[in-house]
């Protein structure tokens, strides 16, 4: 399933169980929301998974990409931080890279807390969370971009399907 060679998807809703094969790399994320759930903190993020990346078919020199609109929700959040740093020119969000750590303090460790950090290249999160559900709204197209418009998207969304669409 790695987002490098993955043809279809297997499922609509992937976890931090399949944290290996996944790659967020070059992911644009459309909205961040936070909420709370039956007490629980969730950070929620829109935005379109590259699914795989195209090589060249000559004579053109350019990758195409199978992107699909997601929601990634992290669980149980804790000890948010983060910067943002948009220029003039750039008010676009794309993910470099997500990393789990296991904490440093024994009673996070035992509250089966992980700490997760999004690299983005004009942004970065940190934060403490249980875990993560990342929800496919639609299966993926093949595109020239990196990120879909917002009509092939269906515009900003934050909603949870656990199946893909007829």
């Amino acid at each position: 399933m790695n987002a490098q060679d993955h043809d279809a998807l297997d499922g609509a809703v992937w976890t931090d169980a399949d944290f290996e094969q996944m790659g967020w790399h070059d992911a644009t994320v459309h909205a961040i929301a936070f909420r709370e759930s039956d007490d629980v903190g969730e950070l929620l993020l829109d935005l379109d998974y590259i699914v795989r990346w195209i090589d060249p078919q000559p004579p053109s020199e350019y990758f195409r990409f199978l992107v699909a609109p997601a929601t990634l929700v992290f669980e149980n959040v804790w000890s948010l931080e983060g910067d943002l740093a948009l220029y003039a020119k750039r008010t676009i969000l794309e993910v470099d890279g997500i990393e789990r750590h296991e904490p440093e303090d024994e009673r996070q460790r035992a509250a089966h807390m992980t700490l997760w950090v999004i690299d983005g290249h004009e942004f970065g999160l940190r934060f403490l969370a249980t875990g993560f559900r990342q929800h496919f709204r639609a299966r993926p197209i093949e595109v020239e971009s990196q990120r879909l418009s917002a009509e092939q998207r269906g515009g900003f969304s934050f909603e949870q399907p656990t199946a893909f669409p007829g």
